[in-house]
């Protein structure tokens, strides 16, 4: 147990490090493709990994499997280590050489590696965490009871077939997050030209379908023709529903993690750390309640309740995904938005103070407010240029008025 944790460890910051990272070099526009790619990369070893171990537990050793990850976990350092480039460059500013001469390089440093779960007060973070977490419910009701229900069902016995009958899953994973973040990516570019303005919010509107269809529908139909539906029918009937389910929950997740590193570009390796940490912790409690739940209520209910769940996210993500009309209308940020209105300031000041983040989370508005800062540098300089010619005019004068008087004493 304590090994499994100390592998998690390492490998959890990948995912949280390499959102952000692409949350830095592409902008928002492309931001939900990249991320879909990136999740469709790393979703490729959950997806061979049960058939992989199965095969290889049951032609050889649960050993080699251990061993096998080893290898590729120092491989992928390597490449790290060495094919990695070094961005930094500390020293370049005054105040790096100042504490670099202060300090000494090497010195201990205590970081408190629960900080990043104060950002989840943020309300959007912690709906969208939920959201994340019941959708992801749906996958492990699916996958982790599969050898007792799947297995015990449609009488399959070896472990190299029970693996494979992980792999729609998966596949449904590596197609679904390239799918929808690049859906989410067309959505808000749509919304954008509908309404004119660059909003993170629209980026939730591609969830809506998986939300709604395909996570929770497929688990319920799961459910039914693992109960109802015998034979190689019920099981392709399972496969079916098992790709469903992985494509719905990349349909969610995806376009999830594109809008957490919108709203929080600055802190997002922080925010993705606090979802992920507090969605793993929040499904290790839950995951331990599924097969008890199965041998005492049955699949069909224990996947209506995963299911109902699902849909009670969905309606989270909805209300997520339409609340800023409600708060353009509470606030009054009309005049704000529309072209030409840069003289309207006490909106601004009433938004900005009721809901500072959403600020930083339109470019729109940030636009406005460089553009009006930039037309008043325009006019201080056309009104000190007037400024002077005035004070060469009164020179002038001046001059006129001494040589008169010198003139009228002569």
């Amino acid at each position: 147990m304590f090994w499994r944790f100390f592998q998690s460890a390492g490998a959890a910051p990948g995912m949280a490090l390499g959102a952000s990272v692409i949350g830095d070099i592409y902008k928002s526009e492309e931001r939900g493709t990249a991320l879909g790619v990136f999740f469709g990369a790393t979703l490729l070893g959950p997806a061979l990994a049960p058939f992989v171990g199965g095969f290889t537990m049951h032609y050889f050793s649960w050993r080699v499997v251990q061993f096998g990850l080893a290898v590729f976990s120092l491989i992928g350092f390597i490449f790290m280590l060495f094919a990695f480039t070094e961005t930094s460059h500390p020293g370049t500013l005054k105040a790096d050489s100042l504490e670099l001469n202060s300090r000494p390089l090497w010195r201990p440093v205590l970081v408190n590696p629960l900080a990043p779960l104060g950002l989840l007060r943020s309300p959007p973070l912690l709906v969208l965490t939920m959201v994340g977490l019941v959708t992801l419910l749906t996958d492990y009701v699916l996958l982790v009871p599969l050898a007792y229900t799947i297995g015990i069902r449609y009488n399959i016995r070896n472990e190299a077939l029970l693996g494979a009958c992980y792999l729609p899953s998966g596949l449904g994973n590596i197609v679904g997050a390239p799918v929808a973040g690049g859906l989410s990516d067309r959505v808000m570019k749509r919304w954008r030209l509908k309404r004119g303005l660059l909003l993170p919010e629209d980026r939730l509107r591609a969830c809506l379908i998986g939300a709604s269809v395909l996570v929770p529908l497929s688990i319920l139909l799961s459910g039914l023709s693992m109960r109802y539906v015998p034979g190689p029918i019920g099981l392709v009937l399972n496969l079916v529903c098992l790709f469903m389910n992985g494509f719905g929950v990349d349909m969610v997740l995806s376009p999830s993690a594109a809008y957490i590193v919108d709203i929080l570009q600055t802190r997002s390796a922080e925010a993705m750390a606090a979802n992920n940490g507090l969605r793993a912790l929040l499904l290790s409690l839950a995951v331990a309640g599924i097969l008890p739940m199965i041998n005492t209520y049955g699949v069909v209910v224990t996947n209506l309740i995963s299911a109902s769940l699902a849909w009670v996210g969905f309606a989270f993500i909805l209300s997520e995904a339409q609340a800023y009309p409600y708060l353009k209308k509470i606030l009054g940020v009309d005049k704000v938005l529309k072209k030409g209105s840069l003289g309207e300031t006490k909106p601004f000041t009433n938004f900005s103070v009721f809901h500072d983040n959403l600020i930083t989370r339109l470019k729109a508005l940030s636009q406005i407010q460089l553009d009006f800062d930039k037309k008043c540098k325009e006019a201080e300089a056309k009104y000190v240029d007037k400024l002077n010619e005035i004070r060469k005019q009164l020179d002038v004068r001046w001059k006129q008025i001494d040589k008169f008087e010198s003139s009228v004493k002569s």
